[in-house]
């Protein structure tokens, strides 16, 4: 369908949460023609939507890349597993879908070692976004449930005993005093997971802002005289290649990301010639207008 396509504004590699915000926020903002990127296929599949049905995805090679380390020394060597979503909504698709938004204080240690962007006052304000928190309903936002009179009884024991060995007990997992123990609420939307996907690229999808090419596997960046100008990609066993005007929006994981920059030159030079990959000066990739690299 997309075989005559040879040029959008911009491309972004990978549907997760990252991807989907981006696409959606980017083609509303701006305008420009945004076609995403997505290895997996789609996510209207049972074992995603049912919530429980999680536990079915955690080693299915069609919703999960089903990663593994290397043998670890200090792990007797062991390998660790390391599930990440291949499908759309990536691993927000395949996960547990307990939303937790972490302690303030880890933020707000982050902002010592970093930025005011990381601190704990910056991330709040975001977290309400999306969350469409002080919003009057629409389905634009991630969804957070509170699933508490759903959870065995056994957990009251589990507060209890809490409460013996001075652990407090929390009403509310994401409110300002957090710590102790208590119900950790979900990601789903009248009993169903609900992803950014749901969320944000599914409704850019239907405004016809934005394009999905699904079941498309990403093999490097195309660079000519310094800037970053498409990507080559494998479709059904097809090489194709599409060119971009404004750049590149790499959302693709914490993994699949480097090595995709990797591949396509960019990188550590002794790993990249040790796997006879001709390296790419990071610097010229990087610093290019119009480059977008996250």
């Amino acid at each position: 369908m997309y075989s005559i396509l040879k040029e959008v504004d911009l491309l972004v590699v990978g549907a997760g949460s990252s991807g989907s915000i981006v696409a959606s926020k980017v083609a509303d903002q701006t305008g420009l023609r945004v076609l995403v990127i997505e290895a997996g296929g789609s996510d209207f599949r049972p074992d995603i939507k049912t919530p429980i049905g999680y536990g079915l995805t955690f080693y299915n090679h069609k919703v999960n890349w089903c990663y593994e380390t290397t043998k670890q020394e200090n792990l007797g060597e062991r390998t660790v597993y390391c599930p990440r979503g291949k499908v759309v909504g990536g691993s927000g698709s395949i996960n547990a879908m307990v939303y937790v938004r972490g302690q303030p204080g880890d933020y707000d240690h982050w902002e010592m070692c970093s930025s005011p962007e990381f601190g704990w006052d910056s991330v709040k304000s975001t977290f309400n976004l999306l969350e469409g928190r002080g919003k009057n309903g629409g389905s634009d936002y991630i969804k957070v449930t509170n699933v508490e009179t759903e959870h065995e009884e056994v957990l009251e024991n589990f507060f209890e005993a809490a409460k013996q060995l001075g652990i407090s007990y929390t009403k509310d997992m994401n409110g300002e005093d957090c710590e102790g123990v208590g119900h950790y609420p979900i990601t789903t939307r009248n009993g169903f997971r609900w992803t950014a996907a749901d969320a944000f690229l599914k409704p850019a999808l239907r405004s016809k802002k934005v394009k999905i090419i699904k079941n498309s596997i990403v093999t490097r960046l195309l660079v000519k005289d310094k800037h970053v100008v498409g990507i080559e990609l494998i479709k059904k066993n097809i090489k194709q290649t599409i060119k971009t005007k404004f750049g590149v929006i790499l959302t693709a994981g914490a993994i699949n990301t480097p090595h995709l920059l990797m591949l396509s030159g960019i990188g550590p030079a002794v790993h990249l010639k040790s796997k006879r990959i001709c390296r790419i000066i990071w610097e010229s990739i990087i610093y290019s207008k119009q480059t977008l690299l996250l």
